[in-house]
């Protein structure tokens, strides 16, 4: 072989190593990227389910009319596609029942994606920030960045703006093991979405994920009163909203 072609050769193989050098720093540095948002706590996996129990105390006409409820709801995961942006969106089909031993009865879709290190569901059109990856204690974030405060909602047959005076998100406590409905977890994460109160009204949202599992409860209280001098007693004073407790029953 001529010196001339020998040379080429040698270059082009000094070539190809390097591009496959590259290649495969390239690769592992964006795979560790998204290894470190810790996507197990939002997981969007075709067939993934969760079923919750979820018991419910509604406020209406001044306080007079209080419901309270239980029923159950199952979220399962679809199908998922890839959105104009480039993330993957899970498509949810949620059921509910009153009883147990009723049959489920599909109720609706929403989407989950994981947008850059955002966990965001989309339901009723409204699109939350649930969650940031990974979820350090101390992370802040606007949860509520494209909702209107101001939007109303009927709430036992009244309107009530859910979503006005919410504070930001912050994941407040990580827990290497916890037990939740006593079931125990495997690192869990608590982020309390708001924590706003004054005389006449009350917002507090919690939620808590699982690594590996997803959602594991959430705790709402949506309360508004028109009594100024009731005490502290949410539950006592509350005259119109709901609160809401939801936990984990069952999964894959």
């Amino acid at each position: 072989m001529r010196p001339v072609q020998l040379k080429f050769y040698f270059s082009l193989f000094l070539f190809a190593v390097c591009c496959g050098i590259l290649f495969q720093s390239c690769k592992d540095e964006t795979e560790g990227e998204f290894a470190g948002f810790e996507t197990e706590f939002y997981p969007l996996e075709i067939g993934k389910f969760w079923e919750y129990q979820v018991d419910s105390v509604t406020y209406a006409i001044g306080g007079n009319n209080v419901d309270s409820t239980t029923s159950f709801i199952r979220e399962e995961i679809v199908d998922n596609f890839i959105d104009a942006t480039g993330d993957t969106v899970a498509r949810i089909d949620k059921f509910w029942k009153r009883n147990i031993n009723d049959d489920w009865q599909i109720q609706k879709a929403v989407t989950a994606t994981r947008s850059g290190n955002q966990a965001i569901r989309t339901e009723d059109n409204l699109r939350f920030i649930k969650i940031v990856l990974p979820p350090n204690v101390g992370s802040r974030w606007n949860g509520n960045v494209f909702i209107d405060p101001f939007q109303d909602f009927r709430v036992g047959g009244e309107l009530v703006k859910i979503y006005k005076d919410w504070d930001d998100a912050e994941v407040i406590e990580r827990q290497a093991t916890a037990s939740v409905n006593g079931v125990s977890y495997s690192d869990l994460v608590t982020v309390v979405l708001t924590n706003t109160s004054s005389i006449i009204e009350r917002r507090f949202a919690q939620e808590q994920y699982a690594k590996g599992v997803g959602l594991i409860s959430a705790e709402y209280m949506i309360l508004d009163t028109q009594c100024n001098d009731c005490g502290d007693d949410w539950l006592e004073k509350a005259e119109q909203g709901y609160t809401l407790n939801q936990v984990l029953i069952n999964h894959n």
